[in-house]
């Protein structure tokens, strides 16, 4: 696989999150047409771009790093740790996008209360998050390249990233940040 074969991958992975956001949004516009209190509705028309924003760059800048980081895969602790990687520069860029959000256009996506917990909210998040995330993906490739040869996105891994998106939602909603 070339460099561009990875920020192609990337960029998609990017898309396919970019909607999955509309589609909660969408389902929690539908809610409030039920009659559900939701707020931030007012933010939306700066948030939805950022939001956007924020995973086409980081499903660009983690095929980068999915590309720069294949030296590394050739045993499971080199797949873990590009996992590692690949998931804390994905939700570093996450993050660092929410934060400048905040900062420059008063954006607050992460429910941030000043400048100073904005800059300490982005490596926790982003180490955290790759660590939950990106250990257990790269361990995951690791066992499908082993067992086959190719490594191929299947019901399994998208049965792994939807339960892992699933904790994450519940460790942000149990954090207070929606």
């Amino acid at each position: 696989m070339s460099l561009r074969d990875d920020l192609r991958g990337g960029v998609l992975y990017g898309a396919g999150f970019s909607v999955i956001a509309l589609l909660i949004i969408a389902g929690a516009a539908v809610r409030t047409l039920f009659g559900a209190r939701i707020g931030g509705w007012s933010q939306l028309p700066l948030a939805l771009p950022v939001i956007i924003g924020s995973y086409l760059g980081a499903g660009l800048l983690g095929g980068l790093g999915f590309w720069a980081t294949r030296p590394l895969r050739r045993w499971a602790v080199g797949w873990a740790l590009s996992g590692f990687a690949i998931g804390t520069i994905v939700y570093g860029t996450v993050a660092l996008t929410g934060i400048l959000a905040y900062l420059y256009f008063d954006v607050n996506l992460f429910d941030l209360k000043s400048k100073t917990d904005a800059w300490q909210f982005w490596p926790a998040v982003s180490l955290a998050c790759g660590a939950l995330t990106g250990v257990p993906l790269g361990l995951y490739y690791w066992s499908q390249e082993r067992s086959s040869g190719r490594t191929e996105t299947n019901w399994r891994f998208l049965g792994i990233v939807v339960a892992i998106a699933a904790i994450l939602a519940l460790a942000m909603r149990l954090a207070g940040w929606w």
